[in-house]
């Protein structure tokens, strides 16, 4: 796995470098201080420079000729990695528009000049991919009003190779985004569909990005030609008729009709097949249409990312396969315990950690909504896994589910699932009633919180208690929306507020707000092209994709990606054609010069203000909202009264029902004390992996009931992590 210059370097200073020699001690504290960061085989990258210099020293050449050449080596290197050079192209655009227009150059040449060295500069410092990166993370920027990630000091440092479990995958070509601007790995390639990179737009963004191509089975389905019929003597025999098996199907491919699933064995003749096994289910008593999908062959996906995973990058995976918008995680696949696996298998020293991370967003299919990150625990390869995977067989089964056991514990520590809306409303509701007693929290602790309520949920769910909560707050809900309110504006505003006081604020906000609508009218009339295309476009494909999905709901998951893909063909092409009709407007009707000027202005502030315009249409919605509680309190008093006893007795319900369990106080013990016997491994194994005492809570859903629970075993005395 070296290179042959570093191997051949390694291996002459081994033979002719003295052990005792300080240029020998030199050499081994940097491979010790490499190990220590990367690993034993990139420490032996780190004893090159000092070996080549002994080597080159004790050679034939003389002394000057070997330091000139070491000297123009470094000074190559750092020229080459060096973020920013030929800066002498942006002083010669700073010269063109200074000097110029005294000239009697016009100012559209003078920019034409400019922006062509400006060009080249970037041309020659900037890579494609950074450039399609600061478009991509300035777009979302601006799609999301908040953007936090917990817990970033945890993510592993540049160089060290790492795999990113994200779920859920609920914002569908946004979140690899979102991960990498949120963990600052810039060499993280996610692993993205085949079908998706077919795509022309959206496939060429991927393969810059150096995405890596995953072909699923269900893209590669297709409709069989003619009619099959189980034979229902034995249950393994298909019959066809006017079937092509022999051409189309293969052994190992799926097949699938009537409600009814199973694997090819071997295909007989056009016309006959054998399965594997019987389906379960009822047998059809009829000729039916059939569909098959093929078995993909995932082995050059895995060799590269076993590729990407030894030069030290990162690799991101969504385990749910692809995107949806349920509550609740979707079943995860094994592919992530088989590429971890394999690649240690491959290269036994590899320093690898598998990082999850949790994706939480507020509302993430609007624009100017809030998305919130949880990374967790890194975890490591157990070594007895990776001897039971390179075993083969049943015991390289048993590994991957192990592996894959881990990993689902380290989700749930970092996501929320809920097995309903009706419920994760209920969780959000919680939330908000009890925060209002306890102080503000912050977007970390709230999710915390849920997490916590949402994993002792199961438990209580169908006591009387928590059946009176959900009515209670069923019913409080519907009175909300039906007077157009918000919970904290029933706290902030009815219950600390004179009649006299509403009524001044109530005229001086809507003055306020007619103060915004006037200032900002020209930009809401010239953006609402964009709004309307985008809704338009966004919940038309999200249509489409309900109705070719078996897992979405309401097609959420891609109104998001497609709102901004959109709006980044969209704006641009706005951009250009208002500048030229300022242009044109301003030609006719402003006198010289401002006829130019005012083109040059338009053409340059416009993005400017419009960013304003959006951050000023954020403080004009809050002002928007708060109108309607303070009309309610002037005009019908007696709601005040219903909705602030209302609130209070279900406020007491609820801190009723949090206390009794316990959900208020943040969860302590460890991850090894909850599995119990979940994991085919001892609590030291699984320590090690989860870095003994952690944040990974909410495991009580992953354990089995009656389980028993270890004994914690101290961080110190399990040792250091082992690799194979």
């Amino acid at each position: 796995s070296q290179s042959p210059f570093a191997k051949h370097a390694t291996q002459w200073q081994q033979q002719h470098t003295p052990r005792g020699s300080g240029q020998a001690r030199r050499s081994d504290d940097i491979g010790k201080r490499s190990r220590g960061r990367r690993g034993r085989r990139y420490g032996r990258e780190a004893l090159l420079s000092a070996a080549f210099v002994t080597m080159l020293r004790d050679s034939s050449k003389p002394s000057t000729e070997i330091e000139g050449l070491l000297a123009r080596k470094e000074d190559w290197h750092t020229r080459r990695n060096s973020r920013y050079f030929y800066g002498w192209l942006l002083w010669l655009a700073l010269t063109a528009v200074a000097c110029l227009p005294p000239l009697d150059v016009s100012p559209f040449k003078t920019l034409a000049i400019a922006s062509v060295l400006v060009a080249a500069w970037v041309v020659l410092n900037v890579s494609l991919k950074q450039l399609v990166l600061s478009v991509l993370y300035a777009a979302i920027e601006i799609f999301f009003r908040e953007m936090h990630a917990r817990n970033k000091f945890k993510v592993p440092h540049e160089g060290a190779p790492c795999i990113f479990v994200c779920a859920p995958h609920h914002n569908q070509f946004l979140d690899p985004f979102v991960v990498m601007l949120a963990v600052g790995r810039p060499d993280l390639c996610f692993l993205t569909a085949a079908k998706t990179m077919r795509r022309k737009l959206v496939g060429a963004l991927a393969r810059i990005l150096g995405s890596i191509p995953v072909e699923r089975a269900q893209d590669v389905a297709f409709n069989g030609v003619g009619l099959v019929f189980l034979s229902p003597e034995d249950g393994t025999t298909l019959q066809g008729q006017g079937t092509r098996f022999a051409s189309s199907v293969r052994k190992g491919d799926g097949v699938s009709w009537g409600g009814l699933a199973a694997t090819v064995d071997e295909v007989l003749t056009d016309e006959t097949l054998r399965l594997k096994k019987r389906p379960e289910g009822a047998l059809p008593g009829s000729w039916l249409p059939f569909k098959v999908t093929p078995q993909i062959d995932h082995g050059v996906m895995f060799s590269h990312v076993h590729s990407a995973l030894a030069k030290g990058k990162a690799v991101g995976i969504f385990p749910e396969g692809g995107s949806h918008d349920q509550p609740s995680l979707l079943p995860l696949k094994a592919g992530i315990a088989i590429a971890a696996l394999g690649a240690i298998a491959k290269h036994s020293d590899m320093p690898l950690r598998i990082v999850p991370v949790g994706l939480h967003y507020f509302s993430g299919h609007r624009f100017r909504s809030r998305v919130f990150l949880d990374i967790g625990e890194p975890l490591c390869i157990p070594a007895d896994l990776v001897a039971l995977y390179t075993s083969g067989g049943e015991a390289k089964r048993e590994a991957t589910a192990s592996l894959m056991a881990l990993v689902e514990t380290a989700l749930a520590a970092v996501t929320v699932s809920a097995p309903d809306y009706n419920t994760l409303e209920f969780f959000w509701m919680m939330r908000r009633l009890v925060k209002t007693g306890s102080g503000a929290m912050s977007l970390p602790e709230q999710v915390t919180f849920t997490r916590n309520f949402s994993t002792g949920y199961e438990r209580v769910k169908d006591t009387e208690l928590v059946s009176h909560a959900r009515e209670m707050t069923r019913d409080y809900s519907k009175t909300l929306k039906s007077l157009g309110l918000r919970d904290y504006q029933v706290v902030h505003v009815l219950n600390n507020i004179t009649r006299r006081r509403a009524a001044w604020l109530l005229v001086v906000r809507t003055l306020l707000l007619l103060g915004f609508v006037a200032c900002f009218l020209p930009m809401l009339i010239l953006g609402l092209p964009v709004y309307i295309l985008t809704r338009f476009v966004s919940w038309r494909k999200a249509r489409q994709a309900v109705k070719a999905s078996s897992v979405k709901l309401h097609g959420r998951d891609v109104v998001a990606t497609w709102k901004l893909m959109v709006a980044l063909i969209l704006v641009p092409s706005l951009w250009v054609i208002y500048s030229f009709i300022t242009c044109v407007w301003a030609a006719v009707y402003a006198a010289p010069p401002w006829d130019t000027e005012i083109c040059l202005l338009f053409f340059f502030l416009s993005p400017f203000v419009f960013y304003v315009a959006i951050l000023a249409g954020d403080r004009m919605m809050l002002v928007a909202r708060s109108l309607p509680p303070l009309a309610i309190f002037l005009l019908y008093p007696s709601y005040k009264e219903k909705l602030l006893r209302q609130r209070k007795e279900l406020l007491e319900l609820m801190h009723e029902l949090v206390d009794g369990n316990g959900w208020r106080e943040p969860h302590t013990s460890s991850v090894a004390s909850r599995l119990g016997s979940t994991l085919p491994m001892d609590v030291e194994s699984f320590a090690c992996a989860t870095g003994g005492e952690s944040d990974l809570v909410a495991t009580e859903r992953l354990m089995p009931s009656g389980a028993s629970t270890p004994s914690k075993a101290p961080r110190e005395a399990q040792g250091p992590c082992k690799l194979s």
